[in-house]
């Protein structure tokens, strides 16, 4: 588990990492603030979760994760960008 529990630092580490690119389309900031989101409640967890406690509400956040990080595929690869207004307004 120490090996697992240190790739998933290394994910929120890149995704605050890659919440600092430059902006280069109408929608970056959307698709940033999903990113910050995942990248904030990865580390969360990490913070819960580092002596092995609080395995429950380490799934919850879990989750939270996994919906935020669907959010981010789903609107990169939409071709109707309208959905990018629904989101941020």
């Amino acid at each position: 588990m120490p090996i697992v529990f240190e790739w998933y630092k290394f994910v929120g580490m890149l995704a605050i990492l890659l919440g600092h690119i430059i902006p280069e389309s109408q929608h970056y900031y959307v698709l940033m603030g999903l990113l910050n989101r995942c990248a904030r409640l990865i580390l969360s967890n990490v913070a819960l979760s580092h002596k092995g406690k609080f395995g429950e509400t380490t799934a919850i956040v879990d989750r939270c994760i996994f919906e935020a990080a669907l959010k981010i595929i789903w609107l990169c690869f939409k071709k109707d960008r309208e959905e990018f207004g629904q989101l941020s307004g």
